[in-house]
């Protein structure tokens, strides 16, 4: 988990330079690991693998949620933009989520059922937000230009930052990311979250990064196709 946390704003640092569009930069580190990259380990890899990506996963949707609204705000007043993303809903949802931890088994006893429908409705809303968009606009050649270069860049990034942490889980012998080594080098090929797409509806009140989602979707299921062939050799 820490490891996602800490790519990703390694990330966010290295695409600033490249491009200061915050939409730009959230579709270049916060990717699509539990609708697409899960089911895909888990009948590929198996159920050790599919735990490696849930813990990116957590680290993922963590950071993307909260950091990824300070990003989108903007803010050239630090103090100003700092309040407002402490007081942004994915913010509090991280606090309240933090402070329940200790009561983890009453809320697995008793709430299992709301968190479960939760969460559904969740991916579900991300991916009607995302239709409603691609609906208005009209996805053309030049939106595929664009989409293609934070795709290879996404991919290079991630490419090396995977590489250099199996390097690190090799001194400190780490059996379980030595032993699914696939599984990480499968991260940086997902595409961006649908859900940087109701970030950008609700902070900014637009909807550009539809495009690259669904481009970014379009490049990935290539890619993974790809890389999974390459695997089963």
């Amino acid at each position: 988990m820490l490891w996602m946390i800490i790519s990703m704003g390694l990330i966010i640092l290295i695409g600033k330079r490249v491009d200061k569009d915050p939409v730009w930069n959230l579709c270049l580190c916060y990717l699509n690991i539990g609708w697409l990259g899960l089911p895909i380990v888990a009948t590929l890899f198996g159920d050790e693998a599919a735990q490696v990506l849930i813990s990116a996963y957590v680290g993922s949707s963590l950071f993307g949620n909260s950091v990824g609204v300070g990003l989108l705000l903007n803010n050239s007043n630090f103090i100003s933009g700092l309040k407002k993303t402490l007081k942004s809903p994915p913010v509090v949802a991280l606090v309240i989520g933090v402070s329940g931890i200790p009561l983890g088994h009453f809320v697995a006893d008793y709430f299992g059922e709301v968190y479960f429908f939760s969460k559904i409705a969740m991916g579900i809303l991300g991916m009607v937000i995302l239709g409603i968009w691609l609906a208005e606009i009209k996805l053309n050649l030049n939106d595929l230009k664009k989409s293609i270069k934070p795709f290879l860049i996404k991919n290079i990034l991630f490419i090396g930052i995977v590489f250099l942490f199996i390097q690190i889980a090799a001194y400190f012998d780490l059996k379980l990311i030595l032993e699914n080594q696939k599984t990480l080098y499968l991260i940086p090929l997902l595409p961006p979250a649908a859900n940087i797409i109701v970030l950008e509806t609700a902070y900014l009140k637009t909807g550009r990064s539809a495009s690259m989602i669904a481009y970014g979707t379009i490049f990935s299921l290539i890619a993974i196709s790809i890389y999974i062939l390459l695997v089963q050799i």
